[in-house]
């Protein structure tokens, strides 16, 4: 293994301790039941303590499989390229990243607001005064949400981004990016595609796309590895074994 830490673990020890904690939570009333009513607030500190307690249990045989999997995928030998980069050169790719992330989370979000607001007018009309209002308000009220969330993750990817130099780890399988692990061969996930092309200010990314199911459908994700000066050559090999793995 050629990463000292698995960065799935923190989110294992968090979802282990959410479960654990809130499970023993749960069992309380029934421990001292002579000094807390089951029947009052007892039975109300056991429903929410066990329902955040399988929330955490969820979790975390989510994150196992994710950190079993970060393991099977970053094995030495299907390692195909690892780099690291100077202070100006991460910092010029933070930079543009941000923008392109903006760029598509923004019209994302203004796509979705634009039909949320037809669909809350389509409800609104359908419904008229039985309930009609109260379709349109969820709906539109949806919206500041959206919006709050397609403004945070950019600037959460970005804060990440500047505070640590990156490093890009590439496999067959996945690649890691400063901190972020993306596994195009999960279960149910399906890799689209990947491109070698120049992008901003003459700097080459590797762009490798892959589609994961969500609660909602598939999901697709855009990954631009920004390539080193001095190894386009490699990752111009890189980009012919990861299209032949994917065959």
């Amino acid at each position: 293994m050629l990463i000292s830490k698995n960065p799935e673990l923190r989110a294992v020890i968090i979802s282990f301790l959410i479960f654990a904690i809130f499970g023993s939570l749960g069992v309380l009333p029934f421990l001292f039941q002579d000094k807390i009513d089951l029947f009052d607030e007892g039975f109300g500190l056991s429903c929410l303590a066990f329902f955040a307690s399988m929330t955490g249990f969820i979790s975390l045989a989510f994150y196992i499989m994710r950190f079993l999997s970060f393991e099977k995928v970053f094995s030495d030998k299907d390692i195909l390229a690892r780099w690291s980069y100077g202070k100006e050169e991460w910092d010029k790719y933070t930079e543009e990243e941000f923008k392109e992330e903006k760029a598509e989370k923004y019209g994302l979000f203004y796509l979705v607001a634009a039909i949320s607001i037809v669909v809350g007018i389509g409800t609104f009309f359908w419904y008229g005064k039985n309930g009609g209002w109260v379709g349109l308000a969820v709906i539109v009220g949806l919206i500041p949400l959206i919006g709050f969330i397609a403004w945070l993750v950019p600037h959460l990817n970005y804060w990440r981004n500047k505070s640590h130099i990156g490093e890009v780890i590439i496999a067959k399988r996945g690649a890691y990016i400063n901190r972020i692990f993306h596994d195009w061969n999960a279960i149910g996930s399906t890799f689209d595609g990947v491109s070698l092309r120049e992008w901003k200010k003459g700097q080459m990314i590797l762009e490798a796309g892959y589609s994961m199911p969500t609660r909602t459908g598939m999901q697709q994700e855009i990954v631009r590895l920004p390539v080193p000066k001095g190894k386009e050559a490699e990752a111009k090999r890189v980009l012919a074994k990861l299209r032949e793995a994917q065959k």
